[in-house]
């Protein structure tokens, strides 16, 4: 807490305006004086200073000195007689005689690294106009490496590790769900996820994991004092995870009240019924031919020797590269890398996974209309016009773009004529991983007797763009915003951890990065309208209504 004090004092010159802004407003809303970082840490450093563990523990006793005024329970709950219950459960658990936990050992990491063992560096470049470094190491090691100054003391680290969703076996999909969530909190081979937060107290250390599509995502934040030591627990999550089953045993706790919701909201219609229609051809992509239930029972059946199964392989071996950017040293980032990264086993070249992007297909005119017990009186439409994946840059953006084009129609035709939605929203993504896969999506909420007026305006807006096009007054229009969005991004860090972390393994994402405000400085109208007359015909729409349910619906 100390730390995070001094912290806040330095990084404050840095900070966003929009962030000031919010603070402020949430200042005047709260009715509260708005005091800076120092005035915060001349405040309470004198009190943490004067803290001690008997003053807690006494604190903790006053506390709980008193009788129980209130207890409450929430959730799934079926309480016959819930005053009786809740005191039954209440009894039962005071009636525990109560021992001491064992005390505590201090440890120290398992996985510091040796300032004596390095890797060799095989290669180091030097991109001058992203001033840029990337290194190569013996070990197969990619790094990149830029210093900015947006935001003081923070460093944001990235590694894309394996093959991600397209190493996965259709059988292992489950399994895919469920490792993000588990992982770190498996906590390591020496150290368990408590035993972590005790070693790691005050220092500014963490590492996530998530599969994405093509790859494995490890990262976190940290600090320059602190880059050695979130480069060795980096390290300590690739070679020695702990797969400690606690953590899933609690998600596995939370599961059927997680799919009851779903059954309450879009959500459970969207996922487990429209998109395994839309999708097809490809188990990968999503919970694919899966419904309601079928999810739920198999991702109960996964246990932590699935998830092992599962990462394993490509933590072990799989390709890396690591990308660090922030307000570092550079030689210092390298050095540290280097004891760090550099010492990992040797990496394996990347695997031909041709055959897992291939064969997924977005399907045109699904229609799936369904009425759901929910509390919330609007009825919701999610339309979705297939396109194509991303592999081409220029598609990719103009389709990116033409997603603007339709958002912005539909606030005029849907809200503002219409009266039906209150925040209409349209955008395109197009995959550049699975061959093929891309859709433009449109989201309205409106009333649920309006729900067919609702449908035809969102079909409207795309068929008005698939047979008359884009004007050029409208591209410029919408460019301005776009482009000054641009340029405030290229102030942030984690727009350059996104722009660089291909780098080596893509080169020409760099190249891509260079000429992206370009691109949108000259969009060109009749690409745009070309695809819009390929693709958002109403015809091609696929339509989910959900509506809540009603007598006159229950039969849907």
């Amino acid at each position: 807490m100390l730390r995070a004090l001094d912290e806040a004092v330095e990084r404050e010159p840095t900070a966003p305006s929009a962030a000031l802004r919010e603070a402020l407003l949430q200042a005047a809303e709260d009715d509260v004086v708005p005091t800076d970082a120092k005035t915060d840490r001349d405040i309470l450093r004198p009190v943490l200073e004067a803290l001690t563990v008997e003053d807690c523990h006494a604190a903790l006793v006053d506390e709980w000195s008193g009788e129980i005024r209130t207890l409450t329970a929430a959730g799934s709950l079926k309480l016959d007689d819930a005053p009786k219950e809740l005191e039954r459960v209440r009894a039962a658990a005071f009636d525990v005689d109560l021992e001491a936990p064992a005390e505590i050992a201090a440890a120290a990491f398992a996985y510091a690294s040796d300032p004596e063992r390095t890797g060799e560096v095989v290669q180091h470049d030097h991109v001058e106009d992203l001033d840029l470094h990337l290194v190569r190491f013996a070990n197969g090691v990619q790094l990149n490496v830029k210093r900015t100054d947006f935001k003081e003391r923070q460093i944001l680290v990235r590694a894309r590790v394996g093959d991600g969703r397209l190493g996965a076996a259709p059988e292992q999909l489950p399994a895919v769900e469920l490792a993000g969530p588990t992982f770190s909190g498996g906590g390591l081979e020496a150290h368990s996820a408590d035993d972590l937060r005790r070693l790691l107290a005050g220092k500014q250390v963490g590492v996530t994991l998530g599969v994405e599509d093509d790859h494995l995502a490890l990262g976190g934040s940290t600090t320059g004092e602190d880059l050695l030591l979130e480069l060795e627990l980096l390290c300590a999550y690739l070679e020695h995870p702990g797969y400690r089953p606690d953590v899933l045993n609690v998600i596995d706790a939370q599961l059927p009240l997680i799919f009851e919701q779903y059954r309450h909201t879009v959500q459970g219609p969207l996922v487990f019924e429209f998109l395994p229609k839309l999708f097809t051809g490809n188990p990968r992509i999503g919970l694919l031919g899966m419904t309601l239930d079928a999810p739920l029972e198999k991702l109960q059946q996964v246990d932590m020797s699935g998830v092992r199964d599962l990462l394993a392989p490509q933590l072990a071996t799989g390709p890396i590269e690591v990308s660090l950017v922030g307000d570092l040293d550079v030689d210092e980032a390298i050095a540290l890398a280097a004891r760090t990264l550099g010492t990992l086993p040797t990496r394996a070249a990347p695997a031909d996974t041709s055959a897992a992007r291939a064969g997924g297909r977005v399907v045109p005119g699904v229609e799936v209309k369904r009425a759901i017990e929910t509390a919330d009186e609007k009825a919701t439409v999610v339309m979705i016009f297939p396109t194509t994946d991303g592999s081409e840059t220029p598609t990719r953006r103009n389709l990116f773009f033409l997603g603007q084009v339709v958002n912005d129609r539909l606030r005029v035709e849907v809200r503002e004529r219409l009266g039906a939605a209150y925040s209409p929203f349209a955008a395109s993504e197009a995959s550049r991983t699975w061959d093929g896969v891309g859709g433009l999506m449109i989201q309205a909420n409106g009333e649920p007797h309006q729900v067919d007026a609702l449908v035809a305006a969102c079909k409207a807006v795309g068929q008005d763009l698939a047979e008359n096009g884009v004007g050029a007054e409208e591209v410029q229009r919408l460019a301005e915003p776009l482009l000054k969005q641009l340029r405030d991004l290229q102030r942030e860090n984690t727009f350059w951890l996104g722009a660089i972390d291909t780098a080596q393994s893509r080169p020409e994402s760099l190249d891509e990065h260079r000429n992206l405000a370009a691109f949108y400085e000259h969009l060109d109208a009749e690409a745009l309208s070309a695809l819009a007359a390929r693709f958002l015909g109403a015809e091609r729409a696929s339509t989910l209504i959900v509506v809540p349910k009603t007598e006159e619906s229950s039969g849907q």
